[in-house]
């Protein structure tokens, strides 16, 4: 298929080869999303919009959304028309990457390896590149999606007459619902992610709900993501609640909610990460009793015989003398600490699926 019969507004200029056949998003496996009526949306917009006009938009990002496909093209192209400019999406804490660009993976030794990042121009609403893969196996492709900005229409380039399948495999799949760091801030990449992270660790799909600023703990999002077919549901909505009462007036509720409908999804309750807990303290950001609202409803269910919940204090999550080294700004993540979030999440991740076998 030429580019111009998936949409004569996508662009294909600049690229290395010009032999490219072009597919559309409906011939891949797209993972991460969950409306039905607009694919690479990542959950319901009307639920969103009526959460407020800045979970509207954050729904249409494309955090954790991916596509996955076997491939023996030695080299592959994107063409994609972002929702925003890559200037206009650009936050200031985010790389231009993270934010709107792209990441690929191919499967190498049996796991997923970085092939390289498609890069946004920084000033329009289209990301066009490719990639050498210096291979022509037959081999699992996967590309991670803009952690900040959303996607409209989406095409695949590969080299002509090469084999293309989607990715059938069915995989245990998580549920994340939390911040901007459960988004992606401030990862250089969207496959640096700790939801990203902790799929490859794993070899599991994943659907992220992490809203900037936005995620608050409402009845209807506890009803709605309680509607999710998931194997395992990781709770990290610490750092938006406004103060330690708000959290209290919430959160064991949200959690009750959600196991009404989900007696026996495991749970993994995750309290903040602390870089520098005496600077969280005194700038407000933080305060033991949020940890000992989180910890209390994991102990409360414990004493009520559920047996499918498990407490991570985010104090534990980073090396306290790698700390610095960690953070972008004492509140998220960077690649370091992306890593050492996910992997401390691997054990009790695996733990967690293997229990509900």
């Amino acid at each position: 298929m030429r580019i111009d019969q998936i949409d004569k507004n996508l662009a294909n200029k600049g690229l290395r080869h010009d032999d490219y056949t072009w597919h559309t998003v409906q011939e891949l496996t797209l993972c991460g999303c969950l409306d039905p009526e607009r694919p690479m949306h990542r959950f319901d917009r009307k639920l969103a919009a009526s959460l407020g006009e800045r979970c509207a938009w954050l729904s249409g990002c494309t955090a954790g959304v991916r596509v996955r496909f076997y491939t023996d093209s030695p080299y592959i192209a994107i063409s994609a028309r972002l929702t925003q400019s890559a200037g206009e999406a650009l936050l200031a804490d985010m790389t231009p990457v993270n934010a709107s660009g792209f990441d690929l993976y191919q499967q190498e030794n049996g796991a997923l390896a970085l092939v390289g990042v498609f890069r946004p121009d920084g000033i329009s609403d289209t990301v066009c590149c490719d990639l050498e893969c210096y291979s022509d196996r037959y081999r699992l492709i996967e590309i991670n999606f803009p952690l900040f900005n959303g996607v409209d229409v989406f095409a695949l380039g590969l080299k002509a007459g090469s084999r293309l399948d989607k990715d059938t495999a069915r995989r245990r799949r998580f549920l994340l619902y939390g911040s901007s760091i459960t988004q992606g801030g401030c990862s250089s990449r969207p496959g640096n992610s700790y939801g990203a992270l902790l799929s490859r660790l794993t070899d599991t799909d994943y659907i992220n709900v992490g809203l900037s600023g936005n995620c608050l703990g409402q009845p209807e999002m506890a009803r709605y993501l309680a509607s999710v077919d998931t194997d395992l549901f990781i709770l990290d909505f610490d750092h938006n609640s406004p103060g330690a009462d708000y959290l209290e007036s919430v959160y064991p509720a949200f959690f009750r909610q959600y196991r009404e409908k989900r007696p026996d999804t495991p749970i993994i309750m995750l309290s903040m990460p602390l870089f520098n807990s005496d600077w969280l303290r005194a700038s407000g950001l933080w305060e033991e009793r949020r940890t000992d609202i989180i910890r209390n409803t994991y102990l409360e269910a414990l004493a009520h015989g559920d047996e499918n919940v498990y407490f991570i204090d985010g104090a534990s999550l980073i090396p306290r003398e790698l700390a610095d080294l960690c953070t972008h700004d004492q509140v998220h993540c960077n690649d370091m600490g992306f890593y050492y979030f996910a992997a401390a999440l691997k054990p009790v991740t695996e733990a967690a699926l293997n229990k509900k076998k």
